[in-house]
C-alpha cells in the first residue's frame, strides 16, 4: 500500500490538479521508471476548514510490463499542482520517498523468549523477548526503578522519563553499533516495561545480537545483554 497526504495550511482554498496525482517509481540513482500510474482527470479541492486529504493505492511490485521487480532500493514520486483560489498562484509539488523491497526470505523471522537479567547501578533489567520480522526488531525490557510507585491518576515520574531519555546500542555478529532509543511501553504495578521497536531486520543467517542500555532514563550504565538467533 503506497499513498501520500496532502495539507492545507493557509487560510484559504487550495486546489490540487490533477487528482489524484501522477506516480511513478523507479530504483534509486536511476532514470528507468519501472512502474507509472496516470493522474486522475479531476481536481480537488481543500479547505482550511476540511485541511487534510489523504490518497491510497497498491502495487503489487511489478513493472508496466507485468514483471517482478528487482529487490533492492527504489524511490516513489507524485506529481501535481497546487492552485490558490484567493490569488489564482500555481506551485509545482513533486514530492518523493524512498523504500526497500528486501529478497524473499533473506530477513530472519521468529519470536524469540529470552528472559535474561543485568544488573548494573543497583537497576536490573530484564530482556523479555525479542520478536524479528522483514519490517523490523522489537526488544522489550522490564526494569523497577529504584523507588518506583504506580500512581493512581498518572503515569509515574519514572515512566516519563524512562521513556525520553533511555538510549541503547546494538551491533549483529560483532558488526557495525548502531544507536536506538525507546519507542514505546507501559507501566504496571510491577515497573515498567520499554519497547525497543526501531532495530533493523536481522539476516537470516545471523547469530548473535549484542544489545547494550546506555542510559536508562536518568541513570547511565551498561546493560548488556548477548541474544543467541540460533
Amino acid at each position: 500500500m503506497l499513498g501520500i497526504g496532502i495539507v492545507n495550511l493557509s487560510s484559504g482554498m487550495l486546489t490540487i490538479d490533477p487528482f489524484p496525482p501522477a506516480i511513478q517509481i523507479k530504483p534509486v540513482d536511476q532514470d528507468k521508471v519501472v512502474y507509472s500510474s496516470l493522474a486522475g482527470t479531476r481536481t480537488y479541492d481543500i479547505s482550511s476548514d476540511h485541511p487534510f486529504i489523504p490518497t491510497k493505492d497498491t502495487w503489487d511490485q511489478k513493472d508496466n510490463d507485468g514483471e517482478q521487480v528487482a529487490p533492492g532500493w527504489y524511490e516513489i514520486s507524485y506529481e501535481y499542482v497546487i492552485i490558490e483560489q484567493d490569488t489564482d498562484k500555481r506551485y509545482t509539488a513533486n514530492p518523493t520517498a524512498r523504500f526497500q523491497i528486501v529478497p524473499p526470505n533473506s530477513d530472519m523471522n521468529k519470536d524469540l523468549e529470552i528472559n535474561q537479567s543485568v544488573t548494573a547501578e543497583g537497576i536490573t533489567v530484564i530482556l523479555e523477548r525479542i520478536e524479528l520480522n522483514a519490517l523490523k526488531v522489537a526488544v522489550y525490557t522490564f526494569t523497577t526503578p529504584p523507588g518506583y510507585k504506580l500512581p493512581e491518576e498518572h503515569p509515574p515520574y519514572e515512566f516519563e522519563s524512562l521513556m525520553i531519555d533511555s538510549v541503547a546500542e546494538y551491533s549483529v555478529d560483532g558488526g557495525t553499533v548502531k544507536h536506538v532509543r525507546a519507542g514505546g511501553g507501559k507501566a504496571d504495578a510491577a515497573g515498567i516495561t520499554l519497547t525497543w521497536d526501531n532495530l533493523d531486520p536481522m539476516p537470516v543467517d545471523a547469530k548473535e545480537i549484542t544489545f547494550t542500555i546506555t542510559q536508562l532514563g536518568e541513570w547511565e550504565s551498561h546493560w548488556e545483554f548477548k541474544i543467541q538467533l540460533e
